[in-house]
């Protein structure tokens, strides 16, 4: 069965990784970065460069980072990938030091709306 708690990078088609992700659904969080008119996921700079690589007729590989064993660890575990990858100077796209980058709204915020 394949792992449903991940952490996976997308990397450029000639291997340099650009941006690290969590998912609770194994690869269909990393997939839907690919879908058509998937911008709306990710930041600014994901969304410019996953367009830049969609205008050169290029997709960025997914790869699985790591494999965890339950949702606790996932924050966790995507900030520590994170500040590794930019300590060895890879030139990320995340908008965020990963984690939990946006709040979840409350059910009185979520009625605003």
């Amino acid at each position: 069965m394949p792992a449903m708690f991940i952490i996976y990078g997308l990397y450029e088609p000639h291997g340099h990784l650009r941006y690290i992700g969590q998912s609770r659904r194994g690869l269909v969080r990393p997939r839907s970065h690919l879908a058509p008119g998937a911008g709306a996921s990710g930041g600014v700079e994901l969304r410019k460069w996953l367009s830049d690589l969609a205008v050169r007729g290029l997709k960025p590989d997914i790869r699985i980072l790591e494999e965890c064993q339950s949702a606790d660890v996932l924050n966790d575990r995507e900030r520590t990938w994170i500040a590794a990858s930019r300590h060895r100077g890879d030139r990320l796209v995340n908008a965020t030091d990963g984690g939990t980058a946006w709040p979840l709204l409350s059910p009185e915020a979520c009625r605003k709306i």
